[in-house]
């Protein structure tokens, strides 16, 4: 494996307070940038909510991508409701309001339109593909052993850890069998 790999340890995540609970940030793009409107790319966060109901942070100019971890949450978009599912992935602009109804916690990847963002659930057994200058971050749910199918390497990524690299060429790994492993995997490209 010839691209560098970053390991960000859950030990060493950025966690700040919301108005609904708790958020973990899990990488930041630039790594310079800071969390507000224009100040960042693309970010990769976890985070509680701990209230039966609250209203989102606006982030108009951003993509969003939401997955609940947990629990099943309902989001409302004025009259859309949407149920979401645990590790279901939902795609919605940062500019509109939304409500939340439901605990749980959640998985989230925010994107400028400079950028293309994807969300994909993995489990044991499965083969991951990887496309050359694309940027990834895998977040592992669980503890998993992952497979380098083209140089043999095999990579360790412990619970709530995560890895992050761009792709220096088309590639693919394979999530052992050895092991109970989910891990999502979070794909940001240029558009």
């Amino acid at each position: 494996m010839k691209q560098d790999i970053q390991y960000l340890s859950k030990e060493n995540y950025k966690v700040t307070h919301w108005s609904g609970g708790k958020t973990t940030e899990i990488c930041l793009s630039p790594a310079d940038g800071h969390y507000q409107v224009g100040g960042f790319d693309y970010r990769v966060s976890s985070a509680t909510i701990e209230l039966n109901e609250t209203v989102f942070t606006k982030l108009a100019g951003y993509q969003r991508i939401i997955m609940s971890l947990t629990n099943q949450i309902d989001l409302y978009h004025g009259q859309k409701h949407v149920i979401l599912q645990p590790f279901t992935p939902y795609y919605f602009s940062g500019a509109i309001e939304t409500k939340s109804v439901g605990k749980c916690i959640d998985f989230n990847l925010i994107y400028t339109p400079n950028f293309h963002g994807k969300m994909t659930v993995y489990n044991s057994g499965d083969y991951i593909q990887f496309i050359q200058n694309r940027h990834y971050i895998i977040y592992a749910v669980k503890n998993g052993q992952y497979y380098d199918i083209n140089s043999r390497d095999i990579i360790q990524i412990n619970q709530h850890d995560s890895v992050q690299f761009v792709a220096d060429t088309n590639n693919t790994w394979k999530i052992e069998h050895t092991s109970d492993s989910c891990c999502i995997v979070v794909e940001v490209y240029k558009s």
